[in-house]
């Protein structure tokens, strides 16, 4: 699930954001600032997770500068424009995953208030584009 999900990720930043200097670090530390937006993802064979997102301020106000033309985006820009990245890095792997044959849904995503510092994760991943972090984490749900 989280390789799909990484895939989908660096399409967004080539693509959507149009940067090319992306890296993939394999073990992160989940920062305790930014922006956490999750969505629940379920198989068609009913496992479930959910996937946290967590980027830091400048990389969704580079996201919104990108989109929108705001160079400086008030609070609830920001937390919309978390949502959205959100909902297209997961909706893009769920096409991914359709072409190799796995059929998920997904949720809408909604912002977390919770600091996950404290979570354990089955997957954790974090991915830079021009300096700026972006955390992916998944978590098996039960259910």
């Amino acid at each position: 699930m989280l390789q799909t999900i990484i895939d989908a990720a660096k399409n967004f930043c080539t693509d959507q954001l149009g940067k090319t200097d992306i890296q993939i670090i394999s073990q992160p530390q989940i920062p305790q600032e930014g922006m956490v937006a999750s969505i629940e993802i379920e198989e068609s064979n009913e496992r479930r997770f959910k996937v946290y997102l967590a980027a830091q301020k400048e990389f969704v106000q580079d996201v919104a500068k990108i989109f929108l033309d705001e160079s400086q985006s008030d609070d609830e820009t920001i937390k919309d424009m978390a949502l959205e990245c959100t909902n297209l890095i997961v909706g893009s792997a769920k096409v991914i995953a359709s072409r190799n044959g796995l059929d998920f849904t997904i949720s809408t995503p909604v912002l977390e208030e919770e600091d996950l510092t404290h979570r354990s994760f089955e997957e954790v991943a974090e991915l830079t584009c021009s300096g700026n972090s972006l955390i992916i984490a998944v978590e098996s749900l039960k259910g």
